[in-house]
């Protein structure tokens, strides 16, 4: 299925209960660029070198050793990678940057104590930030922590119906547990209070494409990708919804602006049932097979 998960309930600015950010299956979004700009396009000895001549000039500089950890990680080097993002925060334990590392790092192995730690510590510090993005997005949820959500953001809506980050975080619980009509009700309270929200069009329209309104996913991603155009996820879930409307053309450019953004959506799409539609056309062959 298409990468499609709803935000896991957490306050926006002092909660989060995350997953492991580097999945093998497909997640809703895999990590974007903004940590790793050079590395992300390959350009890994180049980060490294630059990070590490930084660090000859400045032992303790914490986003030269952050830098450096993103270029470590990207070469599969992930305890070198970890250990920078450490001596990062020893430098500075306010690195926004670091703690969501970090907390990718510690995800990656099944540590999801220590990684949910990091991630509030990122939220805490830069709650705005694309990263703070990214780590509200992964369904990460244990069952009582799911309960407790539901009832403390239900007694949140019962004291004050227009609290719009309570609407919003009771529509990522109830998606959780695939209530997808009071999940979407919720979402579009939510924008109803903040029409602007960019989180809850992109949570709603991962709901409507659940419940089959692939017109109205694809409206609100229309409306995420006219904020934010370089949202990869935002581009492979319109792709998504389009394959499903079997209109390949726009499908196939969708996925092109996805894959050019991040290229690991090459390989999703690849096992995307979404795509079937369009598997055996030409312009779909080439984007996810040629390399």
């Amino acid at each position: 299925t298409c990468l499609l998960f709803t935000l896991p309930p957490s306050h926006r600015h002092d909660h989060a209960l995350l997953a492991n950010t580097m999945p093998t299956t497909p997640s809703r979004r895999v990590p974007e660029r903004s940590e790793f700009q050079q590395a992300a396009k390959g350009d890994f000895v180049a980060s490294r070198d630059h990070a590490r001549e930084a660090l000859l000039i400045d032992p303790t500089a914490a986003m030269a050793h952050n830098n450096l950890g993103g270029a470590l990680w990207a070469t599969g080097d992930y305890n070198g990678a970890t250990d920078q993002w450490k001596q990062a925060l020893r430098d500075d334990p306010d690195l926004g940057l670091a703690h969501y590392n970090l907390g990718r790092a510690y995800a990656s192995e099944g540590d999801f104590n220590r990684s949910i730690r990091h991630w509030r510590e990122a939220l805490r510090i830069d709650p705005g930030s694309s990263n703070a993005r990214i780590v509200r997005r992964h369904p990460f949820m244990k069952e009582d922590e799911l309960d407790a959500a539901i009832e403390r953001y239900t007694g949140a809506l019962r004291k004050d119906s227009d609290d719009a980050n309570a609407h919003f975080n009771l529509g990522n619980a109830l998606s959780e547990r695939g209530a997808l009509d009071g999940a979407i009700e919720h979402y579009r309270e939510a924008l109803r209070i903040d029409p602007e929200d960019l989180d809850a069009h992109y949570n709603l329209a991962s709901a409507l494409k659940g419940k089959g309104d692939l017109d109205g996913a694809l409206e609100h991603f229309d409306w995420v990708l006219g904020i934010d155009p370089d949202d990869a996820a935002a581009h492979y879930n319109r792709a998504c919804a389009l394959a499903l409307k079997r209109t390949f053309v726009s499908a196939a450019k969708a996925l092109a602006n996805a894959i050019e953004l991040d290229p690991r959506y090459r390989e999703v799409a690849r096992a995307d049932k979404d795509f079937d539609a369009i598997r055996d056309d030409p312009a779909f062959h080439e984007l996810v097979y040629v390399d």
